[in-house]
Protein backbone atom coordinates (compact mmCIF):
# COMPACT_ATOMS: atom_id res chain seq x y z
CA UNK A 1 0.00 0.00 0.00
CA UNK A 2 2.60 2.58 1.03
CA UNK A 3 4.83 1.34 -2.72
CA UNK A 4 1.39 2.96 -4.29
CA UNK A 5 1.51 6.44 -2.42
CA UNK A 6 4.99 6.67 -3.09
CA UNK A 7 4.53 5.95 -6.96
CA UNK A 8 1.20 8.13 -6.97
CA UNK A 9 3.41 10.86 -5.62
CA UNK A 10 6.23 10.65 -7.81
CA UNK A 11 4.26 10.47 -10.54
CA UNK A 12 2.03 13.88 -9.80
CA UNK A 13 5.26 15.07 -8.99
CA UNK A 14 6.74 14.32 -12.04
CA UNK A 15 3.47 15.59 -14.08
CA UNK A 16 3.50 18.72 -12.35
CA UNK A 17 7.36 19.47 -13.21
CA UNK A 18 6.65 18.25 -17.29
CA UNK A 19 3.80 21.56 -17.00
CA UNK A 20 6.45 23.76 -15.52
CA UNK A 21 8.63 23.21 -18.02
CA UNK A 22 6.05 23.78 -20.46
CA UNK A 23 5.06 26.88 -19.39
CA UNK A 24 8.91 27.57 -19.73
CA UNK A 25 9.66 27.25 -23.00
CA UNK A 26 9.04 30.29 -25.58
CA UNK A 27 5.79 30.29 -27.48
CA UNK A 28 5.84 29.04 -31.22
CA UNK A 29 5.56 32.55 -32.30
CA UNK A 30 8.57 33.95 -30.70
CA UNK A 31 10.21 36.14 -32.90
CA UNK A 32 14.26 36.05 -33.52
CA UNK A 33 16.38 38.01 -31.15
CA UNK A 34 18.85 40.29 -32.86
CA UNK A 35 19.16 43.75 -34.04
CA UNK A 36 18.99 43.64 -37.95
CA UNK A 37 16.79 42.75 -40.28
CA UNK A 38 15.91 42.20 -44.46
CA UNK A 39 13.58 41.97 -46.90
CA UNK A 40 14.92 39.23 -48.95
CA UNK A 41 11.94 38.15 -51.60
CA UNK A 42 13.00 38.75 -54.62
CA UNK A 43 16.61 40.78 -54.68
CA UNK A 44 19.07 39.35 -51.93
CA UNK A 45 19.56 41.94 -49.26
CA UNK A 46 17.22 44.86 -51.55
CA UNK A 47 16.61 46.28 -48.24
CA UNK A 48 16.95 46.26 -44.47
CA UNK A 49 17.28 48.04 -41.10
CA UNK A 50 19.25 47.83 -38.03
CA UNK A 51 19.35 49.49 -34.97
CA UNK A 52 22.13 50.44 -32.61
CA UNK A 53 20.98 49.99 -28.92
CA UNK A 54 23.93 52.16 -27.32
CA UNK A 55 23.14 54.92 -29.60
CA UNK A 56 19.48 54.58 -30.55
CA UNK A 57 20.20 54.93 -34.30
CA UNK A 58 18.33 52.54 -36.50
CA UNK A 59 20.17 52.44 -40.04
CA UNK A 60 18.12 51.61 -43.14
CA UNK A 61 19.73 50.49 -46.29
CA UNK A 62 18.38 50.13 -50.33
CA UNK A 63 20.22 48.72 -52.40
CA UNK A 64 17.81 48.11 -55.27
CA UNK A 65 16.99 51.16 -57.57
CA UNK A 66 13.15 51.04 -58.20
CA UNK A 67 11.98 54.21 -57.19
CA UNK A 68 10.42 53.05 -54.06
CA UNK A 69 10.96 54.09 -50.84
CA UNK A 70 12.21 51.70 -47.63
CA UNK A 71 10.92 52.21 -44.13
CA UNK A 72 11.94 51.33 -41.20
CA UNK A 73 9.35 50.34 -38.41
CA UNK A 74 9.67 49.45 -34.43
CA UNK A 75 7.58 49.10 -31.84
CA UNK A 76 7.31 48.37 -28.02
CA UNK A 77 7.11 44.80 -27.31
CA UNK A 78 4.07 44.50 -24.73
CA UNK A 79 2.94 47.66 -25.63
CA UNK A 80 -0.59 47.91 -27.28
CA UNK A 81 -0.01 50.66 -29.82
CA UNK A 82 0.77 51.30 -33.75
CA UNK A 83 4.38 51.12 -35.28
CA UNK A 84 6.52 53.78 -35.42
CA UNK A 85 7.41 54.48 -38.83
CA UNK A 86 10.92 56.36 -40.42
CA UNK A 87 11.35 56.34 -44.23
CA UNK A 88 15.01 56.73 -45.68
CA UNK A 89 14.76 58.77 -48.58
CA UNK A 90 13.90 57.19 -51.85
CA UNK A 91 16.83 54.89 -53.69
CA UNK A 92 19.04 56.20 -51.28
CA UNK A 93 22.89 55.39 -52.39
CA UNK A 94 24.19 54.93 -48.94
CA UNK A 95 22.62 53.96 -45.99
CA UNK A 96 20.57 56.26 -44.13
CA UNK A 97 20.77 56.74 -40.56
CA UNK A 98 17.52 57.79 -37.92
CA UNK A 99 19.07 58.82 -34.35
CA UNK A 100 15.90 58.41 -31.91
CA UNK A 101 15.90 58.40 -27.76
CA UNK A 102 14.42 55.11 -27.43
CA UNK A 103 13.48 54.02 -23.57
CA UNK A 104 16.03 52.29 -22.18
CA UNK A 105 15.88 48.69 -20.98
CA UNK A 106 13.31 47.56 -23.07
CA UNK A 107 12.23 45.01 -26.14
CA UNK A 108 11.73 46.10 -29.40
CA UNK A 109 10.20 44.67 -32.37
CA UNK A 110 11.81 46.13 -35.87
CA UNK A 111 11.15 45.47 -39.17
CA UNK A 112 11.62 47.09 -42.74
CA UNK A 113 9.41 47.33 -45.76
CA UNK A 114 9.31 48.87 -48.94
CA UNK A 115 6.63 51.19 -49.93
CA UNK A 116 3.50 50.45 -48.68
CA UNK A 117 2.95 47.04 -47.66
CA UNK A 118 1.04 44.36 -49.46
CA UNK A 119 0.74 40.56 -50.63
CA UNK A 120 2.92 40.83 -53.43
CA UNK A 121 5.91 43.40 -51.50
CA UNK A 122 5.67 42.12 -47.54
CA UNK A 123 7.40 43.41 -45.10
CA UNK A 124 10.46 41.72 -43.75
CA UNK A 125 10.38 39.03 -41.10
CA UNK A 126 9.92 40.65 -37.32
CA UNK A 127 12.72 40.21 -35.06
CA UNK A 128 13.16 41.70 -31.44
CA UNK A 129 16.24 43.41 -30.01
CA UNK A 130 16.87 45.32 -26.74
CA UNK A 131 17.04 48.94 -26.09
Amino acid sequence: MISKVIVRALAGTALSGAVLVGLATAPAAAYPVQNWTQLNNKFPNEAGVSYEATTDNFEIWDNRKDDLRVYAQWNYKGIADSWTTYGAPVDYPYSYTVDRDLVEGRVIYLRVCRDEPNVTDPCSDIVETGT
